[in-house]
């Protein structure tokens, strides 16, 4: 496991802000100390938009739960990137009649079952059933 510079004891400081972790002898700048706090605060922002966005509340206890809802819990990945071509390739090509899925399959290996996932663009999935919680 990579060193998380976590124990301060182990830190030697320098004037400009940055310092050294003794344990695995990097040296961390305040550029990335600043990094690590603006990503950290952009996936925040993105969560808070999306418990607005689509229901429920953002989970406060660090967990692997994200955002609570009344049907959902969601685990939230973002990115800073356009979708993949393949999902953006599919889905174009769907009539608009029902609500749209991309089906992934995931073999593993000889002997052990596929792993599936379903892709849904949440704008639909938002006219179809709601926001979480709005359904009674």
């Amino acid at each position: 496991m990579a060193c998380r510079h976590a124990d301060r004891a182990k830190r030697v400081y320098f004037d400009d802000g940055a310092y050294e972790c003794t344990k695995c002898m990097t040296l961390v700048t305040k550029v990335k100390q600043t990094k690590g706090r603006t990503v950290r605060e952009y996936g925040i922002r993105a969560e808070l938009d999306a418990a607005r966005t689509y229901g429920g509340q953002k989970s406060n206890d660090g967990g692997p739960v994200d955002i609570e809802g009344r049907d959902w819990d969601t685990q939230m990945r973002t990115r800073r990137t356009p979708p993949p071509a393949e999902w953006v390739k599919a889905f174009a090509i769907m009539p608009g009649k029902h609500l749209k899925r991309l089906l992934i399959r995931y073999v593993i290996g000889p002997g052990k079952p596929p792993q599936d996932y379903y892709v849904i663009p949440a704008k639909d999935f938002l006219t179809w059933y709601g926001r979480d919680g709005d359904r009674v």
